[in-house]
């Protein structure tokens, strides 16, 4: 009895193995992706990987935003501009209009770009995604792709033709019957390396199109007419350097996230024609991006809130040159650690900065309003943990009327200088350390007597504006290195510095700072000025330096004489 149960514990033990070795064994994939020898490239495993782990959310800036679209689309739920665009009538690459098209994700079949990824990192094998991609493919009118060319031209009729999944394509062409790129459509595609177009006029980019196409380096929309470009269109496009425009692209609308967290050097909004607003995020995290292309650009104007969020290598707006945008939204710049220039100081149509605009710049010396006669309100906290050791000036023709709660918190601010002909309102945190001692002409000395405002100043500052008359004063405590010239020569005035008083503290800068770094270097002028030609009426004169607001006026000397 014992030898029988135990032949039959064997036997069952024997059962199990092999049932456990069959369910491993690979199941060769569909005919319809059967490898040609000459249309095939290789992909790396870490790109299939790396497709696996997007599909979970790790590293995706978006993830963890409730309102992310990448989450509503893993949900199946989102419905936009990008979306609706899809009239009846249309030849678009998703086929009919309706929720079929909304719903649908991939471009062959509705089947998803996610769930053909996941397809592909399915296989048993381990190497399903190096045998599969397709060197160029081309996206019909009917929504599908089809193996072609580098020229466009189809390697086979589109009758019969199985068509290609969005993942295994490298490089895209556009037909020029397509209108729509469709929601999610190339989404994930992390095969994918470039995109072109064969039209000209396209109706929409949709949202989240071209998402978390990690390696796609080139988009060429040369003298393009697109509608709309839609929320998170290329979004997490991380090797996007910057879009190809060798002719002005005319684009309406763009939608949220646009490019956000791309590796974009320059938004190229110099060569984009017809747009008026920069939405939010817009190029958001953009760590690389130098430049604005604001100068160059006159139809924008207005900046949505986070466009240029935490763009590190930004070292000037733009908006200096610009002659068209007039409001700056919350966030807009926040982040930039490299910010030097605001561009405020000579843009003459900029009314409104809103809240935390140019928060955490921390190289970020002076505000721009220094010589600003446009801006009328900024928002709280606008400047909070910037650097602004080069002072505050508001000018005769400032339109500022408050400085409201943190706009100048956790800063170096210590010279602060109303010039205006009306009352500034502060709040008990507006400056570093709650209190700052801040000067006014003494014609101004009556605006903050009166009873509201006078108020208002004794809670939030402690103490009213002072006199600048009674604090201003400047003497020279170090001559140029050079005093000696020839008729003709040029002179320097390089090792000379002047000692500048505005608060009882003395203060000793030197000519090159004094002349350009400072809200109030305005100001200063010398006689003769650095750079100029060395005349014979200069000889046996001194170096003037001089202060000159229009309400004081100062003058110091060196103590050497030119000759």
């Amino acid at each position: 009895m014992k030898k029988r149960t135990r032949i039959s514990d064997i036997a069952l033990r024997v059962i199990l193995s092999i049932a456990l070795v069959v369910s491993f064994v690979p199941i060769a994939p569909s005919s319809s992706y059967a490898v040609e020898p000459d249309s095939t490239i290789a992909v790396s495993a870490d790109d299939s990987a790396s497709n696996q782990e997007n599909t979970t959310g790790g590293n995706d800036p978006y993830v963890s935003q409730s309102s992310s679209l990448a989450d509503q689309a893993a949900q199946g739920g989102v419905a936009s501009e990008g979306n609706n665009a899809i009239g009846d009538n249309s030849t678009t690459a998703s086929g009919p209009a309706g929720n079929e098209g909304l719903s649908a994700v991939g471009a062959s079949g509705g089947d998803s770009a996610a769930a053909s990824s996941d397809e592909a990192n399915g296989l048993s094998d381990g190497s399903s995604s190096i045998d599969y991609v397709r060197e160029y493919a081309k996206l019909m009118a009917d929504g599908n792709l089809y193996e072609c060319d580098e020229s466009g031209a189809l390697k086979q009729p589109l009758e019969g033709t199985t068509p290609v999944e969005p993942y295994y394509v490298a490089n895209l062409i556009v037909d020029s019957e397509v209108t729509t790129i469709r929601y999610r459509q190339f989404a994930s595609c992390h095969n994918l390396k470039s995109v072109r177009f064969e039209g000209k006029t396209l109706d929409s980019i949709g949202d989240t199109a071209f998402y978390d196409c990690r390696n796609l380096a080139s988009v060429d929309l040369s003298g393009m007419s697109i509608r709309y470009l839609g929320e998170l269109a290329f979004g997490t496009c991380v090797s996007l350097t910057g879009l190809t425009l060798n002719e002005p692209v005319t684009i309406q609308t763009m939608g949220y996230g646009c490019f956000s967290c791309c590796s974009l050097t320059t938004t190229s909004l110099d060569k984009i024609q017809g747009l008026t607003s920069l939405p939010d995020d817009v190029f958001k995290q953009c760590y690389d991006l130098v430049e604005t292309g604001l100068d160059k650009n006159t139809d924008i104007q207005s900046i949505g809130t986070n466009a240029f969020a935490y763009c590190y290598g930004l070292t000037d707006t733009g908006l200096g040159a610009n002659t068209s945008v007039t409001t700056i939204n919350e966030y807009a710049f926040v982040g930039c650690d490299h910010l030097t220039d605001t561009g405020l100081g000579t843009n003459e149509r900029i009314t409104a900065i809103g809240n935390y605009a140019f928060k955490d710049c921390k190289s970020l010396r002076l505000t721009g309003l220094e010589t600003n006669t446009t801006v009328s309100s900024i928002g709280k906290s606008c400047f909070e943990n910037t650097d602004m050791s080069g002072g505050l000036v508001l000018p005769k023709g400032s339109k500022i009327t408050q400085l409201p709660q943190g706009a100048f918190a956790k800063t170096k601010l210590s010279f602060v200088y109303f010039q205006c002909d009306h009352a500034v309102l502060v709040d008990s945190r507006t400056f570093p350390n709650g209190f700052i001692k801040v000067l006014v002409p003494a014609r101004s000395l009556d605006l903050y007597q009166n009873s509201e405002v006078k108020r208002d100043w004794e809670a939030c500052n402690y103490d009213l504006p002072y006199d600048a008359s009674r604090y201003l004063s400047i003497s020279v405590v170090s001559d140029p290195d050079r005093l000696v010239y020839q008729k003709g020569d040029t002179v320097s005035l390089g090792g000379m510095q002047v000692k500048f008083n505005y608060d009882d503290e003395q203060r000793t800068f030197d000519y090159a700072d004094l002349a350009s770094n400072y809200a109030f270097s305005q100001f200063f002028s010398f006689g003769p000025d650095n750079g100029s030609i060395f005349q014979s009426s200069d000889n046996g004169a001194p170096i003037r330096a001089t202060y000159n607001d229009g309400d004081h006026l100062l003058n110091a000397y060196s103590s050497g004489l030119l000759q």
